[in-house]
C-alpha cells in the first residue's frame, strides 16, 4: 500500500480508465503526465506518478501497451493493438 492508503485499487483503477480511453481513442498516444492530465481526467489529479507509472508498466508487460522512448527520453504509451494492426495492415 503506498503514502496515499490507495494501493493495488489505484493502479487497478487507472489500468481500467486508460483501457477505456483507449477503447474510445484508439489512435492515442502521450506521456504518462499527458495521460495523468488528460486521459483519467479527475482521478489523474489524485494519481501520483508512481501509480501512473506502475498501471502503465503492467499494460504493457501485459501487452495491452506498447512504450516508445523518444530521442529525448520521453517514453510514449499507446494502445499494443494499434501497433500490431497497423504493422498487420502493411
Amino acid at each position: 500500500m503506498n503514502a496515499h492508503g490507495q494501493g493495488t485499487y489505484a493502479i487497478d483503477s487507472i489500468e481500467r480508465r486508460v483501457l477505456d480511453y483507449l477503447a474510445s481513442h484508439p489512435h492515442a498516444a502521450d506521456s504518462a503526465e499527458g495521460i495523468r492530465r488528460w486521459w483519467l481526467g479527475s482521478q489523474g489529479a489524485t494519481a501520483t506518478p508512481e501509480e501512473i507509472e506502475q498501471a502503465l508498466a503492467r499494460l504493457v508487460d501485459g501487452g495491452l501497451m506498447r512504450r516508445v522512448s523518444l530521442a529525448d527520453g520521453t517514453r510514449l504509451y499507446a494502445s499494443e493493438q494499434e501497433h500490431s494492426e497497423h504493422h498487420v495492415a502493411h
